[in-house]
């Protein structure tokens, strides 16, 4: 994933945009929409792949990364659950690996 939030800072055109946050479906799911424009055209209510709660609020702006050719397919980077990912993966294997103090007494 970090791979990926690099490539589309490297490669598309950042642009700020209006997040609006809705309750979806059966279990009230939160889904990002955004608002912005590019190139002179106003997208509106393009709904994001994903949601983060820490960072998308209700009308607040969000960046986002646009690939020229599909101007209607937002993205964005996705640091922070990535660093949270690598970080649980870390301490698992470091617990893995930890000495058992049961088995050490024996």
């Amino acid at each position: 994933m970090i791979g990926f939030s690099i490539f589309y800072i490297a490669t598309y055109d950042r642009v700020e945009g209006i997040i609006d946050v809705r309750k979806t479906g059966a279990h009230n799911r939160k889904v990002a929409y955004i608002t912005y424009e590019y190139d002179d055209e106003l997208y509106e209510d393009i709904g994001l792949y994903g949601f983060n709660a820490f960072t998308m609020k209700d009308g607040k702006e969000c960046a986002v990364y646009i690939n020229s050719e599909k101007p209607d397919e937002p993205k964005t980077t996705y640091f922070g659950i990535s660093f949270f990912t690598m970080l649980m993966g870390i301490f698992l294997i470091k617990a893995y690996y930890m000495p058992n103090c049961e088995r050490d007494r024996l």
